[in-house]
């Protein structure tokens, strides 16, 4: 956790970025805090003036983090930003004027894909200008490819896996947990964008699409529902 009163300097409550290249990929922010005053940007992450590439957030979760400009991303300046299978849930940014999740005030592009963003406040995406987002869970909705707007169906909500009647990560991020199996299935698992890879997800895999949110495409990412009328063991 970082509260960053930092006077009049602009800050972040976790990563401040400028210029690059920048990658935060497989990162887990919570209860970070950039808030009271109006300097401070996304309560979690803010890039600014990234001009060296485009910067990247991977497989990454925000949770609880509180910002004065975006709850858990702030995007300004110049930069070009690439969000992927991230999840961003209770996030709050002060000035309502910005995302929950992604306050994009950049002039250039961000694309968000494969991503959950939920229960956020109080709107999950603001500004919206040269914001494209595909194949992602979104509050309130979002128009775009693919997108959806509905219960993410969460095991819990600390490492927000989603459930699985076949087998859900249980009680970790990315290590630490155990395979359990719920009697309900999430509607974001198999519904990501059909030309990302999902190679590095549990096998045998049914679906043949990725999962949505910060586990898609990884080792810990919850288990495709079985086809009635298959006998499968799961270790």
């Amino acid at each position: 956790i970082n509260d960053a009163y930092l006077g009049d300097e602009i800050s972040a409550g976790g990563a401040w970025l400028s210029e690059g290249p920048a990658v935060i990929q497989r990162c887990v922010f919570v209860g970070n805090k950039a808030n009271n005053r109006a300097a401070n940007r996304g309560g979690a992450l803010a890039f600014r003036n990234v001009t060296s590439g485009t910067a990247q957030v991977v497989n990454s979760l925000f949770r609880e983090n509180t910002g004065m400009r975006g709850g858990a991303v702030h995007v300004e300046g110049d930069s070009q930003v690439v969000i992927s299978n991230v999840t961003a849930v209770a996030n709050i940014s002060q000035n309502t004027a910005y995302g929950g999740a992604l306050a994009h005030v950049s002039t250039n592009d961000a694309q968000v894909v494969n991503s959950i963003f939920w229960d956020n406040t109080t709107t999950e995406i603001l500004p919206t200008d040269n914001v494209t987002v595909r194949y992602s869970n979104v509050q309130g909705g979002f128009a775009g490819e693919g997108n959806l707007d509905t219960d993410p169906l969460f095991a819990d909500r600390i490492y927000l896996h989603l459930l699985s009647t076949t087998a859900y990560y249980d009680g970790g991020y990315f290590s630490g947990g155990e395979w359990l199996r719920a009697a309900v299935h999430s509607p974001l698992i198999d519904v990501g964008d059909p030309a990302s890879s999902w190679a590095l997800e549990p096998h045998p895999h049914y679906g043949e699409r990725i999962n949505m949110g910060a586990y898609g495409n990884t080792e810990v990412a919850s288990r495709s529902r079985i086809p009635l009328g298959t006998l499968i063991m799961i270790r």
